[in-house]
């Protein structure tokens, strides 16, 4: 079948966006046990389609144990929770809500994340929620589910089924293997009918984009151990942000051990504050006089500091670390002073440089003790580079909270993700965030349905767009060819639709027909902007591409 073809039984008509899933019925949502007895950050548990059609999970609510306000986020995968409880990567994120307001056990809050998530018949999805906060405040659950997997919540269509509870985020799983699994308090709100699902994937990235930060996450620190000891990172300052350059082998050479320096009162989780003697240290941000020191390794400076201990989560997250609102520097690390026999965060100021040095200090939660890192920051209050010295990291193997780094450098306010890169051997650069253009689907193409998509981040510049559609994907991942360097295209030229080039988003629909001859179809959309100066020899840049497979629900 040719696109053209397809098209003739799709009407070629924009359809507006947020059409309702005709194919799917909404059912009575399935309610687990509200007798909490306990409760962590967050919790798993799988839902398992036992009947002969499709559904599909479009809302969770969870049960807290007190009273207050709450950040929510989950993730799901397909298949089961078991075996990748503490694998990060197996997992998509669904998305966040936060400052949500909640009453106390036995009440069920909404979390106001809306999923659309497909469970094809006798197929089952895992689902991860949980809390980012530290505190008190947590997600309840009931101890002691006998055996693994168990239904803990059911209607006949859907099971609910038993899982840990887990430390933020992706951390220590308990109840099980001891008790191998609790009973999650929460509800589960779906739909019911048709048996394929629908689904859409982004594929390649759009152009031209710059970020403002980047980083490695290293799962644990045996990992990190390989690559980190012994080397150094030096971020150079630059007109607008940082050039990382990797120098292996180095740390002996730069470290400078501590003569009399100034014990930072940070604890566990806190942080202190290092007063600069002389003009201070140049960010963009202006001079700083001051700089933040976080007991886990972190330096923040700037205007956007909370008021505030605790201010960042002890476990290393990439989003956190693109969350967070003031510019830092990053050798996130679950550190504790207060444990036994650990060294000091210290600092001291020698001539124009400012030494912060985690000393020989104990990573938290890792018995037996002699799990110790020395990492020191050097901040150069001449030429604004900030030097990070890695003269030994905890080798600690196992999956416990405190083995993970993240090390890294972020820029003013909230960042785009460039993703987890390798400090060793990437191209390192920091400076004015500036996003690609991207496409991203509203809605699936689902029979009867319109398949809603919408172009984000079009330069003021632009003067004309194209709606790319096709049924391939010619693989083309840098058109430097055709004068669009670090531009692709992932979405075959069957058919081109232009739109007006004004403002900073589009939105277009596709009429689905309710043509069973249709499932299964995949759809490849992208979409190009020209701009007036052009941004590329070619005058143009390119979006990803989202691939749509048609489907009965």
């Amino acid at each position: 079948m040719s696109l053209r073809s397809l098209w003739a039984v799709i009407p070629s008509v924009f359809l507006a966006a947020n059409a309702a899933i005709a194919q799917c019925a909404l059912r009575p949502p399935v309610v687990t046990s509200t007798a909490g007895t306990n409760g962590d950050t967050g919790h798993m548990f799988d839902i398992t389609n036992t009947s002969n059609a499709g559904v599909t999970i479009t809302a969770l609510g969870q049960m807290m144990n007190l009273p207050g306000t709450s950040n929510f986020e989950i993730y799901t995968k397909p298949g089961t929770w078991a075996g990748f409880d503490q694998t990060p990567s197996a997992w998509t994120f669904a998305g966040s809500a936060n400052g949500v307001t909640h009453l106390g056990a036995p009440n069920i809050t909404s979390v106001p994340i809306a999923l659309d998530v497909a469970i094809p018949p006798g197929g089952t999805q895992g689902f991860y929620v949980t809390v980012t906060q530290v505190g008190s405040i947590v997600c309840a659950h009931t101890d002691g589910v006998t055996g693994q997997a168990q239904t803990i919540g059911s209607d006949g269509t859907i099971d609910i089924r038993s899982g840990p509870s887990k430390g933020y985020p992706f951390g220590p799983s308990t109840g099980t293997p001891i008790t191998a699994g609790n009973i999650w308090n929460g509800r589960v709100t779906y739909c019911a009918g048709g048996s394929v699902d629908a689904t859409t994937t982004k594929l390649g990235a759009g152009c031209i984009a710059s970020y403002d930060s980047f980083y490695e996450l290293f799962p644990f620190a045996s990992l990190a151990d390989l690559r980190l000891t012994g080397n150094s990172l030096r971020f150079v300052r630059t007109t607008d942000g940082y050039r990382g350059e990797w120098l292996p082998g180095t740390a002996s050479s730069l470290y400078r051990a501590p003569v009399a320096p100034t014990v930072l009162a940070v604890g566990s989780d806190f942080y202190a504050t290092v007063n600069l003697v002389g003009a201070g240290f140049p960010t963009a941000q202006g001079l700083q006089t001051t700089l933040e020191v976080e007991a886990n390794g972190i330096v923040f400076w700037g205007p956007d500091i909370p008021e505030f201990p605790g201010s960042t989560p002890w476990i290393p997250s990439a989003r956190a670390f693109l969350d967070n609102a003031p510019p830092g520097v990053y050798a996130w690390h679950d550190f504790d002073p207060t444990e036994p026999g650990s060294g000091q965060v210290v600092a001291e100021q020698v001539g124009n440089v400012a030494y912060v040095t985690y000393d020989n200090v104990e990573s938290d939660s890792q018995p037996p003790v002699g799990n110790r890192s020395t990492v020191q920051f050097q901040f150069d209050l001449t030429t604004g580079n900030i030097t990070l010295v890695f003269v030994r990291v905890n080798a600690n193997s196992t999956a416990l909270r405190g083995s993970r780094y993240l090390v890294g450098i972020s820029g003013q306010g909230a960042s785009s993700d460039p993703g987890s890169v390798n400090l060793a051997a990437a191209t390192l650069v920091a400076g004015r965030q500036v996003a690609g253009l991207g496409l991203s689907a509203v809605s699936r193409p689902v029979l009867g349905t319109a398949w809603n998509l919408r172009v984000d981040d079009i330069p003021p510049t632009a003067v004309l767009g194209v709606e790319v559609l096709g049924l391939s994907d010619p693989g083309l991942l840098d058109l430097a060819f055709l004068g669009l360097p670090g531009c692709g295209l992932r979405a075959s030229l069957d058919l081109l639709r232009p739109f007006a080039g004004s403002g900073t988003s589009h939105s277009y629909g596709v009429g689905i027909p309710s043509a069973a001859s249709l499932v299964g179809v995949s759809i490849y959309a992208a979409s190009a902007v020209f701009s007036n100066p052009p941004a590329t020899a070619f005058g143009a840049i390119t979006s990803n591409a989202v691939i749509g497979r048609v489907g009965d629900f």
